[in-house]
């Protein structure tokens, strides 16, 4: 089922956001949600128009949980020319969040990964 296609009657427009953010915010679907966003760009883009402020919260919720440097490349290859209209401001913050949570994962990875050795010996 795309959302971007959806069925007026099923999903509503105004709940897209939320159904991308549950899908994102769980490990296993993180990276379903960025290739679904990906793959139907333009149709959400038709769903909400490009001077919404919808379209730059869908950036906001399935880029949040991003971390790896590869994850920022991505996502700043994919809307590098790209015109996201209202959701400029919107993508420079999701791009801003991915490089804190970069920064937060290699300041904090050695320790979590020697506190969860001791806490499982």
């Amino acid at each position: 089922y795309l959302l971007a296609t959806l069925d007026r009657d099923v999903i509503k427009p105004q709940d897209v956001k939320d159904v991308l953010s549950v899908v994102a915010s769980n490990p296993e679907g993180n990276f379903l949600a960025w290739r679904h966003l990906k793959a139907h760009w333009k149709g959400l883009q038709n769903l909400f128009g490009n001077g919404t402020f919808s379209m730059g919260a869908l950036i906001g919720v399935v880029t949040s949980h991003f971390s790896a440097p590869y994850d920022l490349h991505e996502v700043k290859a994919f809307f590098k020319d790209m015109d996201v209209g209202s959701g400029a401001r919107s993508l420079e913050q999701s791009l801003e969040t991915i490089e804190l949570n970069i920064h937060w994962v290699r300041r904090n990875e050695e320790l979590i990964f020697q506190w969860l050795s001791s806490y499982l010996q």
